[in-house]
This record gives C-alpha cells, sequence and structure tokens, in this order.
C-alpha cells in the first residue's frame, strides 16, 4: 500500500491536480472490454478458461470495481476485483485492494475508451 501512495502521489502531484479533479470525474462510469490484442471476446486465457465478459466500474470516490466473467470446462465463474484509482486525464492508475502492483492505463478520446497493455497483448475497455 505504501507503494500505492507513493505512486499515486506521483501522479497527483505531477499533474498538479487531485484524483477528484474534472479529469479523473469525467471517468466515472462503466467500461466493458471490447478487445484483447484486436480479437473480440471471448479470449482464450493461459488457464485454459476463456474471459467472456468483463465490466469495469470508476466510482467518484476514486473506487472501483472490475468483474470478469469466465468459462472453464462448461462452468462459469464471476471473479471480482476492487481498488481504488486515481487519473491526471490521460493516464489511469489502478491498485487492486489485495495488494500486489499497481497497474496503468492510457485515457483515450477523452474517457470514452481505456487502453491496457499486459501479457495478454492490448486490452481495450470503452464506455458502456
Amino acid at each position: 500500500m505504501k507503494k500505492l501512495a507513493l505512486l499515486l502521489a506521483a501522479l497527483v502531484l505531477g499533474c498538479g491536480r487531485g484524483p477528484t479533479s474534472p479529469n479523473a470525474q469525467n471517468l466515472v462510469g462503466q467500461y466493458v472490454i471490447s478487445s484483447v490484442d484486436g480479437k473480440p471476446l471471448p479470449f482464450a486465457m493461459q488457464d485454459s478458461s476463456a474471459l467472456v465478459s468483463s465490466t469495469m466500474t470508476l466510482r467518484a470516490d476514486d473506487s472501483y470495481e472490475e468483474v470478469m466473467t469466465l468459462t472453464k470446462g462448461g462452468q462459469t465463474t464471476d471473479r471480482t476485483f476492487t481498488g481504488v484509482y486515481a487519473s491526471d486525464g490521460r493516464l489511469v492508475v489502478f491498485q487492486i485492494s489485495t495488494g500486489g502492483p499497481a497497474y496503468s492505463m492510457d485515457v483515450v478520446d477523452g474517457g470514452s475508451t481505456l487502453v491496457e497493455n499486459d501479457e495478454n497483448g492490448v486490452i481495450v475497455y470503452v464506455r458502456k
């Protein structure tokens, strides 16, 4: 959590605005994954499961929740992740509540699209 505080502080101080600035407020809403590495869902994961859908909700209190729906062996499972986020209007930094490293997404088209680069490729979220 100490790393998150430092990272968020650097993001906020570096842009001169806090996470509740108009730029961050413009991001409040729901986003769904539209593609992973240029391909529509479902997306085959490394553990033989398939990502069927994912909805991320960014709230005005700087918290977020992401619900991912996965299938494996005919069974469907929802995985929920929660945490906090901060943004300078160009980048959003997320910290999951269970710890681990923070991750970021680029803000595109004034906040209508969020783009993440990770081990699966380029993940595109669009505002619902």
